[in-house]
Order: structure tokens, then C-alpha cells, then sequence
């Protein structure tokens, strides 16, 4: 077994940022074919409906991923620290 001992902060935010980005994307979708069914209340930001979603909630999304991600890592790296990293078992392709 092999332990992750440190994460580096900035490419897992960029992970996270872009994965937030695409559910943002898909969630944007669903709302504004949920609205257009008129269902009342279906708008997650307030004021913003239509395909002005489809805009917003990739962006609003990814921001959140991007700080979500850095924290998690900057805080990963510091309990590593304290407990140990986390135990994973990687597997070389390359030698079979």
C-alpha cells in the first residue's frame, strides 16, 4: 500500500473547479427545463431564470468547487500530517 501524504492544493481546486463547473451545467439544465414547465420557484439564484442559468450556475458552481477544493486540500494536508495519509493501492500497468 502506498500513503497520499500530501495533495497539492492548487490542482485539486482546478479538479474540483471544473467538476463543480459541469454539475453547475447540468443543474442549470434541469432548472430551466423545470421552469419551463412552469413550475413556480424552481430558480436556485434569485432574479436569474431562463438561460441565464445556464451561464450562471456553471460560474457560481465552479467558484464554489475552486474554494472548496483548496480548502480541502490545505486541510488534508495538515491532518496528514497529525494522522497519517490516507492508504491506497496503486497498480502498475507497465510491469504485467
Amino acid at each position: 500500500m502506498a500513503v497520499l501524504k500530501k495533495i497539492g492544493v492548487w490542482s485539486l481546486a482546478k479538479i474540483y473547479m471544473i467538476v463543480c463547473a459541469v454539475m453547475g451545467l447540468i443543474m442549470g439544465i434541469f432548472f430551466v427545463i423545470l421552469s419551463s414547465m412552469g413550475l413556480k420557484g424552481m430558480e436556485p439564484l434569485p432574479g436569474v431564470s431562463g438561460a441565464g442559468l445556464i451561464i450562471a450556475l456553471p460560474i457560481f458552481y465552479a467558484l464554489l468547487g475552486l474554494g472548496g477544493g483548496a480548502l480541502f486540500a490545505w486541510m488534508y494536508n495538515i491532518f496528514s500530517d497529525m494522522v497519517g495519509g490516507v492508504e491506497v493501492e496503486i497498480e502498475d500497468k507497465k510491469k504485467k
